[in-house]
């Protein structure tokens, strides 16, 4: 949705805080980070924990189980396999997510990588303001606007993060 209708950052205007055009490069970066440490921390817990371990319990109680009927074919063996089948889908749900990742990667990497190349590192990129949370004013009527500025070094630097 950013990249698409390429909202930048917020900035102060007369009228209030107003969406600008610049800095909509930074701001997907900074959301696709953030949706690859939830993936990566995700998978890390489902898959490689989770998963591991759940299809290594049934794969023994499916052997342990054999064993005990000396080897004989029956229709518990059916269903301890489509149990592990099961988990082997879920499994590649999770993958097929990492593989989405990686492709909207890409498509963000073609449509940025133009700006991450031509902007020097000290140039102005882009000025941000947005309002803080943080702050509990008993008078509701102000509130603190911040404001930040991004140089091309933060631009590039977001990129390199994100590309890893």
């Amino acid at each position: 949705d950013i990249k698409d209708r390429q909202c930048g950052f917020q900035i102060m205007t007369s009228a209030g805080l107003d969406v600008m055009y610049v800095g909509w490069e930074l701001r997907c970066l900074m959301k696709l980070r953030s949706l690859q440490r939830n993936i990566v921390t995700r998978m890390f817990f489902v898959v490689f924990l989770k998963q591991s371990l759940q299809m290594n319990l049934q794969i023994t109680l499916h052997n342990v189980s054999r064993a005990a009927r000396r080897g004989q074919w029956t229709n518990q063996d059916l269903v301890e396999i489509l149990s592990i089948l099961g988990l082997l889908v879920t499994t590649l749900s999770e993958v097929l997510d990492a593989l989405i990742l990686g492709m909207s990667f890409l498509r963000l990497r073609e449509a940025v990588i133009t700006k991450v190349r031509d902007i020097g590192d000290d140039e102005i990129y882009a000025l941000s303001a947005h309002v803080d949370d943080n702050i509990t004013s008993p008078n509701t009527q102000f509130v603190e606007v911040l404001r930040e500025t991004y140089k091309g070094s933060d631009l590039k630097e977001w990129y390199r993060a994100t590309r890893r």
